[in-house]
């Protein structure tokens, strides 16, 4: 997928879970978030509603530190 060419370089995405208190659920999250990066070369960080960290307030504050988006694309991965 190439997604660069269709969004700006100051396009940062936040993949939202609910979270969980299974061990293996951020192990499983993480993989995705990896798997997203390598597919679209955005900028991607995973915010929790709850139990896990961090908070999507969070993922937002690492990404404003990492990279200099004007825009953040937010998805649902609710499994």
């Amino acid at each position: 997928m190439d997604t660069n060419s269709k969004l700006s370089n100051n396009t940062a995405v936040i993949l939202v879970s609910h979270g969980s208190s299974l061990p293996y659920a951020e192990v499983t999250f993480t993989e995705i978030k990896e798997k997203f990066i390598k597919a679209t070369g955005l900028p991607t960080e995973i915010g929790y509603m709850k139990v896990s960290s961090p908070s999507i307030a969070g993922a937002v504050e690492i990404l404003k530190e990492e990279v200099d988006a004007a825009r953040f694309l937010v998805a649902a991965e609710l499994v």
